[in-house]
């Protein structure tokens, strides 16, 4: 699994990669090394299984629980430290649904620029997480807790919205994208 944060206000870029292909919290810096990028690309160097073969609705509603429970569980963490729950916002669902067909399409984790959103969304703040793996939302939601950059943009006492993107990509990794918004 890998995951990134980056916010407008400030921005930190966090990678977390596994370590013999078991999810783990290894860290790397903000620069990461020839070792772990080759062409700004993370290589895990795991070998692909065949796409899995399913029906489009079934596809859409799996990729709606896993949106509905990531969602339900960033409030979770949330309620659970006094803030209060992030409100649903179909602004940011639709950018972050979007760069998670992308990102999932090109089988390549990385940012989208954040200004457009921004303005379409007439937010003040934007913020995002991204991360990929082989997952359930839960432990996609505990690893984005479990790193810094990631856990400060979920708790985020300015943040008002929460818009979240999923999306399967050909060899079975689930792109996760978290829109966060103050408006």
């Amino acid at each position: 699994m890998r995951l990134r944060s980056l916010t407008v206000a400030a921005v930190a870029a966090f990678a977390l990669v596994p370590v013999t292909g078991v999810p783990s919290l290894a860290a790397t810096t903000t620069q990461p090394t020839a070792a772990a990028v080759s062409d700004g690309i993370w290589k895990s160097g795991a070998t692909r299984r065949p796409p899995v073969r399913t029906s489009i609705a079934a596809a859409l509603r799996t990729t709606q629980d896993y949106q509905d429970r990531v969602l339900a569980l960033t409030n979770g963490e949330r309620t659970r430290r006094g803030l209060r729950a992030l409100a649903p916002s179909a602004c940011a669902d639709g950018f972050a649904n979007s760069w998670a067909a992308t990102i999932a399409g090109r089988n390549a984790l990385s940012h989208q620029q954040l200004s457009p959103i921004l303005s379409a969304c007439r937010a003040r703040s934007v913020g995002e997480n991204v991360a990929y793996g082989k997952v359930t939302a839960d432990v996609m939601v505990q690893m984005w807790m479990n790193s810094p950059g990631h856990r400060a943009n979920m708790l985020n006492p300015t943040f008002s919205h929460l818009g979240v993107g999923a999306a399967a990509s050909s060899g079975g990794s689930m792109f996760g994208v978290q829109v966060f918004l103050t408006i």
